[in-house]
């Protein structure tokens, strides 16, 4: 009986983490398309709004933003929130969906790709932002910290349970 009622709970502790890690997705999705251009470019052509908005070369905004921040030409807050920003938001995603969607971490890669691209070409269509695939892979990296960090301690509290078990078992005989 007791077991029974210790799988309920478990089930109501994942299906909370679901609810969670869909808000969570939300609350990400509002924040990167409302954090948009302080100019609008509606007027622009959207074919000249992809050229002038969109990088596909890993790194080099990341680079080319550090280089201008040593050179003085741009502010720290610019550097942080196109690079550090972008990991920190991912990273209670990854510790939410280590607990939420049980699956290996192959298919974890590609729902946190699929979300980082879809946020990412929206903010390009709806031109509120560009299109960087540094962005992208600095989200990726963002959630598994936080998805690795959280099977760390989940391992950890596995441990430490069957410790427990196996010396209340040895206790007992």
């Amino acid at each position: 009986m007791s077991r029974e009622i210790a799988m309920e709970k478990t089930e109501k502790k994942l299906w909370a983490a679901r609810i969670l890690s869909g808000a969570y997705l939300l609350l990400l999705l509002i924040l990167f398309l409302l954090w948009g251009r302080s100019q609008t470019y509606l007027e622009m052509p959207l074919t000249e709004y992809i050229k002038l908005f969109t990088n596909y070369v890993p790194c080099k905004t990341t680079i080319e933003q550090i280089k201008l921040m040593n050179a003085g030409l741009i502010n720290r807050n610019i550097v942080f929130s196109n690079t550090i920003a972008h990991v920190l938001v991912f990273i209670p995603l990854g510790m939410i969906m280590a607990i939420a969607w049980k699956q290996k971490w192959r298919l974890h890669l590609v729902f946190v790709g699929t979300v980082s691209l879809t946020i990412e070409l929206l903010q390009l269509l709806l031109r509120i932002g560009s299109f960087d695939v540094d962005a992208a892979l600095l989200n990726v990296l963002g959630y598994f910290i936080g998805f690795w960090a959280m099977h760390g301690i989940i391992n950890r509290f596995k441990r430490k349970d069957d410790y427990n078990v196996q010396k209340n078992t040895q206790h007992n005989s």
